[in-house]
């Protein structure tokens, strides 16, 4: 009597996180997307001091859809624990071997999410001060390159970490 008892709470566990990660799985898609698509369109393509006039324009709502990412990055950390739990009775071996994955691509995130703070302030002070432009830009195309770099490591971490 008591197995089963335990079973019956272990299986509600499961499902508990099973349900925690599905919502989370959806609610990031959709703020990624919606987050994704106003950064893009705000920053659009052209030089670097057209695209700092574009985001110096829009730039509260520029850094709130930064925010919203950022609140996806770390939402995915608690996702990977909740597929963690959730994986965990089946092969706890992989389930926490995926759990690794799963926060290295959210930790590598963090590091783009950085970049792109870093990005804004470069491009809003490059327009305030009108000195500097040319420094301002090349440190940009710095901060992109790490982002860019951080960003494929983390897709690899991430592929991984779904795969398992």
């Amino acid at each position: 009597m008591q197995s089963t008892v335990e079973d019956t709470e272990t299986n509600s566990t499961q499902r508990r996180y099973a349900r925690l990660a599905g919502f989370l799985f959806l609610a990031e898609i959709i703020l990624a997307l919606g987050s994704g698509f106003i950064l893009s369109h705000i920053a659009g393509s052209g030089t670097f001091a057209e695209t700092g006039k574009r985001i110096v324009a829009s730039e509260h709502l520029y850094r709130a859809a930064l925010a919203i990412v950022v609140i996806v990055t770390l939402s995915s950390a608690v996702l990977a624990f909740a597929l963690y739990a959730t994986l965990k009775p089946v092969n706890h071996l992989l389930a926490q071997l995926a759990l690794i994955f799963n926060l290295g691509d959210s930790f590598l995130a963090m590091v783009v999410r950085t970049c792109s703070f870093v990005r804004v302030h470069l491009y809003t002070s490059a327009q305030g001060a009108g000195c500097g432009p040319i420094a301002a830009e090349m440190l940009s195309d710095l901060m992109r390159s790490i982002a860019g770099t951080a960003e494929k490591i983390g897709g690899i971490s991430f592929g991984l970490g779904s795969l398992l």
